[in-house]
C-alpha cells in the first residue's frame, strides 16, 4: 500500500464536532505503535461515539479460514477477516442469530434512548474492511467487497437515506512492488512482466459466503462489546443489554 486509505462516520450526537480532538501526533503515535495484534473491539478509536441499531455502537473484528488449493494443487487455508465501524440502522430492524431481537425489545420498552427522552438519531453509516491472503484481482475484490452487504442485511441494515456505507476488500495474495525500475530492473519505458497468481473465479463462492457470514459477526461484537457512553452535551447511549438478548436469542433455538 503506497497511500493511506482514510474513512469516517459521523459521531456528531455524542462527540462535539468542532473540537477536533485527534491531533497530528495522534496519527504519528497510531502510526509507531501499530501491530498484527487484534484490534480491541466497542468503544475504541474511530468506534468511540458510534451508535447501531439505535445502541452504543462502535468497532468489530471477526474472521473464517476456508480450505483451497496452492498454485501447485496442494491443501492450503485461506483466511477472511472483516473489520467494521458499525454506526447505523433502527432498534425495530436488528436482527441476532435471526432473532427480531430489536422488535421484542421496543416491545418491552427496553430501547435505548437518549437521557433527555430523545431517541438517538442516527441511520448511517457503516465502514467495511475484508482482508484477505486469497489472492484475488481488482474485479474479484470489487465482488468481495459487495458480499458485506448480506452481512451487514441479516443484522437489520437497509441501507438507509441518509447512510454512507463504506465496503472496502483488500488481498495480501501477490507481493507486487510499485515500481520495477526504482529496483534497478528498467524504466517506465521499458515494459518488465511480473507474475501474479489468481484464483478460478469458479472456486470464489467459499470466498464470498465467508465475507458476507465475517461482516455480520463483526458486526455483532462491534455491539456486544461497547458500553454505555455519555457524550456531548449529556447525551447518553446505552449499551445493548446482553442478558435480554441472551434470554430471547436462546427461547428461539
Amino acid at each position: 500500500m503506497l497511500l493511506p486509505v482514510v474513512a469516517e462516520t459521523y459521531d456528531g450526537f455524542l462527540s462535539s464536532q468542532s473540537r477536533f480532538p485527534v491531533t497530528p501526533a495522534h496519527v504519528v503515535r497510531g502510526i509507531k505503535e501499530a501491530s498484527s495484534d487484534r484490534v480491541p473491539e466497542g468503544n475504541t478509536g474511530g468506534g468511540t461515539g458510534m451508535i447501531c441499531h439505535r445502541f452504543k455502537g462502535g468497532t468489530g473484528s471477526s474472521s473464517r479460514v476456508i480450505t483451497g488449493f496452492d498454485i501447485d494443487g496442494k491443501p492450503k487455508s485461506y483466511t477472511i477477516g472483516v473489520l467494521v465501524q458499525a454506526n447505523y440502522g433502527s432498534t425495530k430492524n436488528l436482527h441476532i442469530g435471526g432473532v427480531p431481537v430489536g422488535g421484542l425489545l421496543l416491545d418491552e420498552q427496553a430501547a435505548a434512548v437518549e437521557s433527555s427522552g430523545k431517541e438517538a438519531r442516527k441511520d448511517g453509516s457503516i465502514i467495511v474492511v475484508i482482508a484477505t491472503d486469497v489472492p484475488l484481482i481488482p474485479v474479484q475484490l470489487q465482488r468481495v467487497a459487495k458480499r458485506a452487504a448480506i452481512g451487514l442485511a441479516k443484522v437489520g441494515g437497509y441501507g438507509s437515506n441518509s447512510s454512507g456505507d463504506i465496503f472496502l476488500a483488500f488481498s495480501t495474495g501477490n507481493k507486487v512492488p510499485g515500481e520495477k525500475f526504482a529496483f534497478g530492473k528498467g524504466s517506465p519505458y521499458q515494459p518488465a512482466p511480473q507474475d501474479a497468481r489468481v484464483i478460478d473465479t469458479g472456486t470464489i463462492d467459499g470466498v464470498f459466503e465467508a465475507a458476507a457470514d465475517a461482516t455480520e459477526e463483526a458486526i455483532y461484537n462491534a455491539l456486544f462489546m461497547a458500553e454505555t457512553v455519555t457524550g456531548f452535551q449529556g447525551r447518553t447511549v446505552e449499551a445493548l443489554n446482553l442478558a435480554k438478548v441472551k434470554e430471547m436469542v436462546e427461547r428461539r433455538l
